[in-house]
């Protein structure tokens, strides 16, 4: 995972936890939940998350196109090297 895909990742949870926790809130508070207010907060939440999935798509890590050469023997490498 990259540097921007963890931040990204860290704010979209910040962000929900906020949002779930102003819900959890609000219920304990008043008894019951107010699903006009709930949806709301879906709907301002749900295109927030669509950018953050499309920024983790974003910042990920470029394909490595390099193959590792396979080395037989150690002490092949070593011997050639000093040669």
């Amino acid at each position: 995972m990259t540097l921007g895909q963890k931040y990204i990742m860290w704010g979209t949870a910040i962000l929900v936890w906020i949002f779930g926790l102003s819900i959890f809130l609000s219920y304990i508070n008043f008894g019951s939940l107010d699903l006009p207010t709930v949806t709301h907060m879906a709907r301002i939440l749900t295109p927030l998350l669509f950018v953050a999935a499309a920024l983790l798509y974003v910042f990920k890590r470029p394909a490595r196109s390099e193959r590792k050469e396979r080395v037989g023997c150690v002490s092949q490498t070593v011997t050639e090297g000093t040669r």
